[in-house]
């Protein structure tokens, strides 16, 4: 496990009588806000989401902090953005702000984690605080469900228990277990038997992806279905042992399906696609009830802090918990920030810089590209003519020199777009070919996406290469 800076480093003396409730916490990888019955999804298969939204608070406008997964759940976990918790890409860890279970673990909770995918896990440190921690990659819902019981049963019935499940199903390839044949299953296993780049279909090339994508819903449904039977199970489970716990439904990030030209990605963009998620919370003490106020993923650990009595200032996130139990209006000053990750995939030309630090790091123009690999002379592309980047040319000296300049002026990493966004009105800024942003939206909130691009001003990020870590990369597809 990689040392945590944690911000709180005296324990707070034992509580005088056993603190309660007991919380569960379970999030759904790549699930999109607009895809559950609660939602408005006809042909959602969703009962057990959609039971837990009529007895709770469903936040119709939540937000994650950064589309993609280790980031979004350090934001969860610590309360803080990634820019204070320090994870600014999948697979990077935290290094700063301590973990809601270390925390709630001091007062006297049972913690237990149990993650589906290596990048959200002991190498990012998401598991400090948890006393029992699991990492599997890519398991079903159901059987990481499974042993997230088996460690419940363990547990003394007489401590409360925090629970954290994050079960990774809706991430592509889209296959459930019984995927009808079409289009989309063949190119799952096209991708997962490495006949076809991910990358290739994220950008739509020869039309693959769009001409699947009516079946990749329905198997996206598919998976989706899997996650809200497994959660039906964890709360049968929890009911048997006697425990009614407050429970956290959400997500890491939506998933793009054709908005802004991608198809089954997530992360270098900002569009609601991705930044919107969905997030219920019901239980002992809340209410039943909708809330179209902003809410974030950094609010989830303020509000479980402050059901157990801890009011932290120095989180980023705020306690909903007045507008869970009393119905509370959301501040007005209340906004979402978002950061996006980088375009770790170099086909993806549209983007100004695209590739992974220590790996393959790709600059594009308008129709040519630049990209230089580990220890490589940098060799050019007419991605225009050849969107697969497969056959080095040769450009005009004029162009050279551009890409070369643009390759100076963005580094990997730093080419990122970011979005204050309220429930009325966004505002984004792009990075541009030729320096600098172009910004797009309501100009009111100019001051605060001023704010949010200075917090931003941070060294370029250093790659985790541990091989556990890669491999994890790899099986989400982050790393081809």
């Amino acid at each position: 496990m990689i040392p945590l800076l944690l911000a709180c480093t005296r324990a707070p003396a034992p509580p005088a009588e056993l603190p309660g409730p007991d919380l569960l916490v379970y999030t759904v990888d790549t699930l999109r806000h607009d895809r559950l019955g609660f939602a408005g999804h006809a042909d959602a298969q969703t009962p057990h989401m959609d039971a837990l939204a009529t007895r709770g608070v469903v936040f119709e406008q939540a937000t994650t902090p950064f589309p993609r997964t280790t980031p979004a759940l350090a934001s969860m976990l610590t309360g803080l953005r990634p820019a204070h918790h320090g994870s600014l890409e999948v697979g990077q860890p935290i290094t700063h702000g301590t973990v809601l279970a270390h925390r709630l673990q001091q007062l006297g909770w049972a913690t237990l984690g149990l993650s589906g995918t290596p990048v959200a896990g002991a190498e990012q440190g998401l598991d400090a605080g948890f006393q029992v921690f699991v990492s599997q990659e890519d398991p079903r819902a159901s059987a990481l469900v499974e042993r997230a019981l088996s460690e419940l049963r363990a547990q003394d019935p007489e401590q409360p228990v925090m629970m954290w499940v994050h079960v990774v199903d809706p991430h592509f390839p889209y296959l459930p277990p019984d995927a009808s044949e079409g289009p989309c299953k063949e190119l799952g296993w096209a991708v997962k038997e490495g006949r076809i780049k991910r990358a290739a279909l994220f950008v739509d090339h020869q039309h693959k992806a769009s001409a699947a994508l009516d079946h990749c819903l329905e198997l996206y449904d598919g998976e989706v279905t899997e996650a809200d039977t497994a959660l039906g199970d964890l709360l049968a489970g929890f009911e048997a042992a006697g425990r009614d716990p407050i429970v956290v439904l959400s997500s890491d990030h939506g998933e793009h399906f054709g908005e802004g030209g991608l198809y089954f990605e997530h992360g270098p963009r900002v569009d609601d696609a991705v930044v919107r998620v969905p997030l219920v919370v019901a239980g002992p003490g809340v209410r039943a009830g909708r809330d179209a106020g902003v809410a974030r993923l950094e609010d989830i650990a303020a509000t479980l802090l402050g059901r157990a009595g801890i009011q932290d200032v120095a989180l980023d996130g705020v306690d909903l918990w007045p507008r869970l139990s009393e119905g509370v209006s959301a501040s007005p000053d209340l906004e979402a920030w978002v950061l996006s990750g980088s375009a770790l995939h170099n086909l993806l030309v549209d983007f100004v810089v695209s590739g992974r630090q220590g790996r393959r790091v790709c600059h594009h123009g308008t129709e040519w590209t630049r990209c230089v690999g580990k220890n490589r002379a940098p060799s050019f592309f007419h991605h225009a003519v050849d969107p697969l980047l497969k056959s080095a040319a040769t450009p005009s000296e004029e162009t050279r020199v551009l890409l070369e300049s643009q390759a100076q002026r963005w580094p990997v990493g730093q080419a990122r777009q970011v979005l204050v966004r309220t429930p009325s009105a966004q505002l984004r800024a792009l990075p541009q070919i030729e320096g600098g942003f172009a910004r797009e939206g309501d100009q009111a909130l100019t001051a605060s996406l001023d704010r949010l691009a200075a917090e931003l001003e941070v060294p370029t990020w250093v790659s985790s290469q541990e091989a556990e870590v890669i491999e994890g990369l790899k099986a989400m597809g982050y790393v081809e």
